[in-house]
């Protein structure tokens, strides 16, 4: 079993941060484990934990001999919120990323092998300024919807799509400037219908509308002979 580790900075003041290392040495050896056993670091994205990792970093350990690290960001899971904002920065999940290391010794001169990182949305691109930073330290790099990248299942490409984007952009900079909300995004009037539901109808195939309407009707017909 892995034991959770306070990888707290010897400040009082630094907030606690919590980490869990699953070591390989520390489960049962099976046929299955390869030759090449990794150290591999799983980062969680935005308002998740280490959980939402926890059952791959297992069956890494269990069925392939790797020790697994996971870890909670500051104000996440059993991580302390720490008073100053500027602490919830990318700068600074790197360099708790890199105290953590460091606190286990998986960072630093001397190090036999390096490190397998992978991190779903802003683990992904955590694991991206880390490696960045510290390339000799890194010998694979696996990203999950890393945050900074144009996906293509996240591009908008209906009309209501663009139009829904372009005002939550718009939106956006009016409350960073300290405006009101721009008139277009006022609730519609009585019986107006959004773009959403425009282009909803130009959309609709018109023979599915007629084969919808006649089944209703002949259900109606069949419900007044009862």
């Amino acid at each position: 079993m892995g034991a959770p580790h306070d990888t707290a900075m010897s400040s009082s003041a630094e907030p606690y941060t919590f980490s869990l290392l699953l070591r390989a040495e520390d489960a049962v050896r099976r046929s299955t484990w390869v030759r090449d056993r990794r150290r591999v670091v799983l980062l969680h994205g935005w308002l998740q934990d280490h959980a939402s990792w926890l059952s791959t970093a297992h069956h890494l350990r269990r069925q392939y001999g790797h020790s697994v690290l996971l870890l909670d960001w500051l104000h996440h899971g059993r991580s302390e919120t720490p008073t100053d904002p500027a602490a919830l920065s990318p700068d600074a999940l790197v360099r708790q990323l890199r105290s953590t290391l460091e606190h286990i010794c998986w960072a630093g001169p001397g190090q036999p092998s390096r490190l397998t990182i992978g991190g779903c949305s802003l683990g992904g691109a955590v694991a991206m300024m880390y490696t960045n930073l510290y390339p000799q330290d890194v010998d694979r790099l696996v990203l999950v919807a890393p945050a900074g990248f144009n996906e293509p299942w996240y591009r908008v490409i209906t009309h209501a799509g663009r139009f829904s984007a372009n005002a939550l952009i718009r939106s956006t900079r009016c409350v960073l400037a300290g405006q009101d909300a721009p008139l277009s995004l006022a609730a519609p009037a009585a019986g107006a219908r959004t773009p959403h539901q425009r282009h909803a109808s130009l959309r609709q195939p018109r023979g599915l509308v007629r084969h919808a309407n006649c089944s209703l009707e002949a259900d109606s017909a069949r419900h007044r002979s009862v």
